[in-house]
């Protein structure tokens, strides 16, 4: 069995006496909610403090504010009060911090959330003696490469090894608290090709800026480093982007020409990878009409999408857009991506799932739309490049008592009794 398809052992909880509470934006009818919640962790001893937007919005005590930049010190967990959404967003903020989160549903469906607020009471004391469970959900990381790569070179090699920890503001120990990145197998190049690539290398590396030039360069002296834990197979020769690449001459050429041809335009702004804990979704920019998004796996052309747009999940996402538009669920401790075309032209585009040891690569024939989480939005033009892979895990804390097969039956009504 491969060190990345091992089951990674589950993180030990830790007794919490200090919490941040990340409240749904512009929802003043919490306020109530939010006061009470506050007094029952206060009630049982432990400490919270509310990020400051949240204090005014909603006629809080002053002197819980706390900034998002003093979360790590002030918190041993992040407590959501809101839907999945609210959940999310305090996921992000946990980036770095390596916080766990605890949902209380305050919404709909509230999937992901651990509690209702009228099991809260009961729940604390499980916080404060590390009784709880914790669930660790993977993420997916993307990179969005403009058509101009210039300065990217080495923020692409770094994000398809996995090592780009600076962007994400993670911290230097991650590896050792999370599981291994995911680790596809490397294709093994000709030795003919190699040889006449490494020639086309070096000489557009003299055309490229001298701190990109250097930094391949020196990975190219050992052409014999292959290691599996890594998303990048060090033979330089032959590969752009970070992953094998049987045409790399042409592209190599075709990246100094466009190199030349933008010599004297400003710098590019460096591209830094993102994380969604749900899903990555490229849709069409304006109502009509449906868009074409090309498909590559490993740097192998895999399909061609006429559709409405295409869904990219986690596990963690597949109970949320992507099982609306008929896509598969998959347990969360899977390690695998979901794609699912919305409305496909055809029908033969069907959903699929891969594992995440795959690198992929999405571009588009028309201007498009990238949606985070359904929180933020990116736009996706023609001739850009979207990287995306499977990436490290966040831990929410669950009740010990809640298992994932009967949140489906309570929430989606699967796997109940027959009547």
């Amino acid at each position: 069995m491969r060190e990345s398809q091992k089951v990674a052992a589950k993180p030990k909880p830790q007794k919490i006496d200090k919490i941040a509470l990340i409240v749904r934006p512009e929802s003043p009818e919490l306020a109530d909610a939010c006061k009470e919640v506050i007094a029952i962790f206060e009630r049982f001893g432990v400490e919270v403090c509310v990020l400051e937007s949240s204090v005014a919005s909603l006629g809080l005590d002053p002197r819980l504010a706390c900034k998002e930049s003093e979360l790590g010190e002030r918190a041993q967990a992040l407590v959501s009060l809101g839907g999945d959404g609210t959940l999310i967003s305090a996921v992000r903020k946990s980036l770095g911090l390596g916080l766990p989160v605890l949902g209380i549903n305050m919404g709909r469906l509230g999937f992901l959330t651990a509690i209702k607020p009228s099991e809260l009471e009961e729940f604390v004391p499980l916080l404060k003696s590390g009784g709880y469970v914790i669930d660790s959900h993977h993420l997916l990381q993307g990179l969005l490469v403009d058509s101009v790569l210039g300065e990217q070179f080495d923020k692409i090699e770094n994000f398809v090894k996995g090592t780009d920890r600076e962007s994400a503001n993670l911290p230097q120990n991650f590896q050792n608290l999370q599981s291994p990145t995911a680790t596809p197998r490397i294709l093994e190049e000709e030795n003919q090709a190699e040889n006449e690539t490494q020639t086309e290398l070096e000489s557009s590396f003299k055309k490229a800026d001298s701190s990109n030039a250097q930094i391949f360069n020196e990975s190219a002296k050992d052409s014999r480093i292959c290691d599996e834990k890594s998303l990048l197979c060090e033979r330089t020769q032959g590969r752009i982007l970070g992953v094998c690449n049987r045409r790399a001459r042409d592209a190599i050429k075709d990246l100094s020409r466009k190199a030349e041809s933008t010599s004297e335009q400003p710098a590019q702004e460096t591209p830094s990878p993102f994380y969604v804990l749900n899903e990555i979704l490229i849709t069409k920019k304006d109502i009509s009409g449906m868009t074409k998004i090309y498909a590559t796996i490993n740097n192998e052309h895999f399909h061609t999408y006429r559709a409405d747009g295409l869904i990219i999940a986690t596990p963690t996402g597949s109970s949320a857009y992507n099982i609306s538009a008929g896509g598969s669920l998959v347990h969360p401790q899977c390690r695998v991506i979901l794609l699912t075309p919305i409305c496909a032209h055809s029908l033969t585009q069907r959903p699929i799932i891969i594992s995440d040891n795959f690198c992929l690569q999405f571009s588009v024939e028309e201007d498009s739309v990238i949606m985070l989480d359904g929180q933020e939005r990116i736009d996706f033009r023609k001739g850009d490049t979207l990287f995306v892979q499977g990436s490290f895990p966040i831990q929410l804390i669950q009740h010990p008592k809640r298992s994932y097969f009967a949140v489906l039956e309570e929430k989606f009504g699967l796997g109940g009794k027959q009547v």
